[in-house]
């Protein structure tokens, strides 16, 4: 009988390591996305860029312009790939590289940058250069 006292302690134990390493794990995910996004943008390679991306962020890129996104994404403005903060919240992250700021949404495909270029707004959220 008292083993079985433990039992529920070591099962919530090992549900909370493996949260934490699952959440790891997609954090290493997502900062790898953002970091193949701000690699492509400073080598100025828009296709690689546009391949991180959202549907609705690519379509974003190009505007209402008939400008195609491997073109248009090279406008976004990313000043390092230091990545400097990496938050998780279900589906979604933030990665701030430098004084950038990037959100990514998970997919069935993996993560994708879902708004580039974005900078905080003193009576707003974020202003982006690219978003979903």
């Amino acid at each position: 009988m008292f083993t079985l006292r433990w039992v529920p302690l070591a099962v919530g134990v090992a549900l909370i390591l493996a949260g934490c390493s699952s959440s790891d794990g997609q954090r290493g995910a997502a900062t790898q996305t953002a970091t193949r996004f701000v690699n492509a943008i400073d080598q100025h390679d828009g296709m690689a860029a546009c391949n991180t991306l959202t549907d609705n962020a690519r379509s974003s890129a190009s505007g209402a312009t008939d400008t195609p996104c491997e073109k248009a994404v090279l406008n976004v403005k990313e000043d390092s790939t230091k990545i400097v903060g990496v938050q998780i919240w279900g589906d979604d992250a933030q990665v701030r590289i430098g004084s950038d700021v990037l959100f990514l949404r998970r997919l069935d495909t993996g993560w994708r940058v879902n708004a580039a270029g974005c900078t905080p707004q003193p009576h707003a959220a974020y202003q982006c250069d690219v978003e979903g």
